[in-house]
């Protein structure tokens, strides 16, 4: 478990120093080792997913793509259009059995009224929402060519985005369930990092015919 947090920990702050490293590199006209990062950060996140060579097909084609009908500055600015793919795939394809909050709500407290199962299912709709709107919007950030229109919403808006929407659906869910017991926001993330493993292989394990 303390690896497991390490690596998280290190994933995250990657995730975060991201668009700067980025905006560095193409200021720098160093944009083919950006491309370099981004395909080293791709083949590192992707060696335990249990369908990596079909998404790693998926990103080589892109960046094909890209290199194709664009210029190579747009390539290392691909990351964040993949990572919201990545997640809108997740928690839209859990909707198809337990949907994804549900399962970490399940794991804080394994019996759910009714109204919170449902209450978790739009959650998961709402969230699958926002993910597959910045993949739109995240792509075209990367293809415009403007990096610092690009390294603003990826380096900062976005997650004035997610706060919001954590802290307004925190706020709305203790006035739609007063009754029960709610975690701190702070508490409920740090649940969510110890427990997305068990969740996540749960999701494979739901995937498996």
């Amino acid at each position: 478990m303390p690896g497991h947090r390490a690596r998280v920990f290190l994933a995250g702050l990657l995730f975060l120093a991201y668009p700067l490293i980025i905006f560095f590199l193409l200021r720098h006209q160093a944009a083919a080792a950006g491309a370099v990062l981004l395909l080293a950060v791709l083949a590192w996140r992707l060696r335990y997913q249990r369908h990596r060579l079909v998404w790693s097909g998926v990103a080589v084609l892109s960046v094909l793509l890209v290199l194709l009908l664009f210029d190579v500055a747009a390539i290392p600015k691909l990351l964040p259009p993949l990572i919201h793919a990545g997640l809108f795939y997740m928690f839209s394809t859990s909707l198809g059995s337990v949907p994804l909050i549900e399962r970490f709500a399940r794991l804080e407290r394994p019996e759910l009224p009714q109204a919170v199962v449902v209450y978790c299912r739009r959650l998961t709709v709402m969230w699958s929402g926002f993910f597959a709107v910045n993949v739109v919007l995240t792509a075209w950030l990367a293809l415009r060519g403007d990096d610092v229109l690009w390294v603003l919403y990826n380096g900062l808006l976005v997650y004035l985005l997610i706060a919001a929407l954590l802290i307004g659906e925190a706020l709305w869910r203790r006035y739609r369930f007063p009754d029960m017991g709610h975690a701190s926001i702070t508490a409920a993330l740090g649940n969510i990092m110890m427990n997305a493993p068990a969740v996540f292989n749960l999701n494979k394990q739901n995937d498996t015919p």
